[in-house]
């Protein structure tokens, strides 16, 4: 650890640990070079409780409902995540996924007190996301009047009910007037209209320079990577999957491909048939944003694994088929050619150009520097 932080105390330190007084070394810098690293606690922990409370974000109801073993044992909410359950990943609220916000800012593991702290004290400031649903650059900006200086998520866990929205893709007021809930809509979301299939609608119009990992995306199957892969999206208005779709994604798979299918959803519930899971080696549901190539960027972005790929193919259910030959047939007469890109579908409309319905690239696609960072903006 290189400083200190703002809140230690030699003194406290050395109450806390009183076998660090045959030590020789000033508490300070045994905290730096070994207290951090060993676990050891410089402060109280009814005074750690007490700031965890007053960051507005922990929920005390929510942890025990979320983990049995914690109320089974009758212990409490507070101190439990202080002292252990934030590094195993437990959720400070509905709102603050800490195993998730951890894998998005490793550097958030080894803040002195817990990775909540580090969103509190540095994350936030920065734009990080608590979860994927809570934007707090974008809420500061939006509601910069009525947030003044509070924390941006602990300000929405407190004012969410009156139609503020999280996150552009989220329009809390057209949520509220769609299900009539009278709390914070995205807890209801959360907690009752994601699996309901409650519809959502954006807040803010898509602006140009979005980014792809701007919309949700969540991961219902998962397998090891592979080395040819087919990125197959087919769009989901009600949560059905067209029917053709699995006759496809069978065909694909038979032809040596290894089906990643992408649901472009309009609503959270959907359903995957079951012939359709099993030809499938991964799928994610991605919330539509009306956009094939961005979802492709957002799976080979969240995925990293695909920019290694000997080939990739991309696709979508506006193939119906293959007809005349299956898939093997297919797949052989196009690894046959000699092109590092194979396009199915011609059209000749203001120019001649290929249509993105079933693209081909061979050889190693990702491996080329202007092709890997084009296909991920």
């Amino acid at each position: 650890m290189k400083s200190l932080p703002f809140d230690f105390s030699a003194a406290e330190y050395l109450r806390l640990n009183p076998d660090l007084a045959s030590t020789g070394l000033h508490p300070a810098q045994h905290y730096l070079d070994y207290g951090h690293a060993e676990g050891r606690k410089y402060q109280d922990i009814s005074v750690e409780k007490k700031q965890l409370l007053n960051l507005g974000i922990f929920d005390p109801d929510f942890y025990l409902s979320q983990y049995p073993d914690v109320s089974n044992a009758g212990l409490d909410p507070a101190e439990h995540f202080l002292s252990s359950g934030c590094a195993e990943g437990r959720w400070a609220s509905l709102f603050f996924r800490s195993d998730w916000y951890m894998d998005c800012h490793p550097e958030s593991r080894s803040h002195h007190k817990n990775c909540l702290f580090h969103y509190s004290e540095t994350g936030s400031r920065l734009g990080y996301e608590p979860n994927p649903f809570f934007e707090p650059e974008y809420y500061s900006t939006k509601y910069k009047d009525q947030i003044g200086l509070q924390e941006p998520l602990a300000h929405f866990i407190k004012h969410g009910h009156e139609g503020l929205n999280p996150s552009p893709r989220f329009d809390a007021a057209a949520y509220i007037k769609a299900t009539g809930c009278s709390g914070n809509p995205l807890k209801h979301y959360l907690e009752t209209g994601m699996q309901a299939g409650a519809p959502l609608q954006r807040a803010e119009p898509l602006r140009w320079d979005e980014k792809v990992e701007s919309a949700t995306l969540t991961v219902l199957k998962t397998s090891a990577p592979a080395e040819r892969v087919a990125l197959l999206i087919t769009h989901s208005a009600n949560g059905h999957i067209k029917p053709h779709v699995g006759h496809y994604a069978t065909e694909l798979a038979s032809g040596g491909l290894s089906v990643f299918l992408i649901v472009a959803s309009d609503v959270s519930d959907v359903v995957i048939p079951e012939h359709l899971a099993s030809a499938c080696s991964n799928i994610v549901a991605r919330q539509n944003t009306g956009f094939d190539f961005a979802a492709w960027a957002h799976v080979i972005k969240a995925n990293s694994w695909l920019q290694n790929c000997k080939e990739i193919t991309l696709t979508n259910d506006s193939i119906i088929g293959p007809v005349g030959i299956g898939g093997p047939e297919l797949m052989r007469k196009i690894r046959s050619s000699t092109a590092d890109v194979i396009g199915l579908v011609e059209n000749i409309e203001h120019a001649r150009h290929l249509q993105s319905f079933f693209w081909c690239f061979a050889r190693k696609p990702f491996s080329r520097r202007h092709s890997k960072t084009s296909g991920q903006r």
